[in-house]
């Protein structure tokens, strides 16, 4: 009976919070019975942390879907990030992605998920960090490692992350370079795209000698 309760109560939020995404630029959301409410924050932090995997899922994906409006649950957020259940780990990083730059201080944590064995939490990780922007520069060494990873989402991903944290990527200058020189089309495209972003002269430098 508890776990029915628990699960009524998220699936009510997560239908909640779908009807809130949907009304662009509405401060409000529309209830199941079609009156107006507010999502109840609490309720989705208590759902992320739940026994139920399940339950765990659906708290962390309603969070995501709240956007930057997720921010109290930062803390929440960042301890789901090493959950066993590998879909509540990439919707985590998911939801601290699309919080934003006030996500920077799980730019660590996030970057822990470059390394996790399933490709999802990966390419979730990197997503993430470049949505976080300058901010996730704790990440960096990380993303040039990910530039490499054996998926070709997840290494695009990382690049284009390091372009978007900006001049705070040179750490990983170096795997940039090597995106460009053996990478194939599409990666060389990305790469030098984020380069401009990373290191104006040295992407200005290696136009003219392809120029030339």
């Amino acid at each position: 009976m508890a776990r029915r309760v628990r699960w009524a109560a998220v699936l009510a939020l997560v239908l909640l919070c779908a009807a809130g995404c949907r009304r662009a630029g509405s401060r409000s959301e529309v209830d199941l019975d079609g009156s107006l409410a507010e999502p109840n924050l609490d309720t989705l932090v208590a759902a992320a942390g739940d026994p139920d995997p399940q339950v765990r899922f659906w708290g962390v994906l309603s969070l995501a879907r709240l956007g930057p409006k997720a921010e109290p649950a930062l803390a929440a957020l960042t301890r789901a990030l090493g959950d066993d259940n590998a879909n509540v780990r990439s919707s985590a990083a998911d939801a601290l992605g699309k919080i934003g730059p006030a996500a920077a201080s799980a730019s660590a944590d996030v970057a822990k998920l470059l390394t996790a064995e399933d490709v999802d939490s990966r390419r979730s990780a990197a997503v993430a960090l470049g949505r976080i922007g300058p901010g996730a520069e704790p990440a960096v060494e990380a993303l040039g490692r990910a530039v490499k990873d054996r998926e070709e989402e997840v290494r695009l991903a990382a690049v284009d992350s390091l372009g978007k944290i900006g001049t705070r990527a040179r750490g990983a200058l170096s795997a940039i370079l090597r995106a460009i020189e053996d990478g194939d089309e599409l990666m060389r495209r990305r790469a030098t795209d984020s380069l401009k972003q990373i290191d104006p002269a040295t992407a200005k430098s290696l136009a003219m000698r392809a120029g030339s």
